[in-house]
């Protein structure tokens, strides 16, 4: 709801309704704390690249390659971002998520952008 809808972590520490809301959808454990809700996701974030990378690795191993397509997106706040997506074998797409992009964005700060 934080990246897909803009709310701040701390609407989930102060508004009853979201935390009633999400109690009732089984996340009985909700902190009153906006930093460490924040501490929780990006925990979690980080818990899904290390998934990504030794699933990419697997597969690499495997002699299996890749292809990456890129898409530059500017969001309803005019914050342009660029979408990574991952292509492999037998249809499997792997979405890897925005980077925000500021200022121009040619080849070469693109490639940058995406190596980083």
């Amino acid at each position: 709801m934080t990246a897909l809808d803009g709310l701040p972590f701390r609407v989930f520490a102060t508004s009853i309704d979201l935390r009633k809301a999400l109690v009732a959808r089984g996340f009985p454990d909700i902190p009153s704390s906006s930093t460490t809700i924040r501490e929780r996701v990006f925990a979690y974030q980080k818990k899904i690249v290390t998934y990504y990378i030794l699933e990419f690795e697997k597969i690499k191993k495997q002699g299996d390659f890749f292809s990456v397509t890129l898409d530059e997106w500017t969001s309803s706040a005019n914050r342009r971002y660029m979408n990574v997506n991952i292509h492999g074998l037998n249809g499997n797409v792997w979405n890897i998520g925005l980077i925000r992009i500021l200022g121009s964005m040619p080849a070469e700060k693109c490639v940058t952008l995406l190596t980083e």
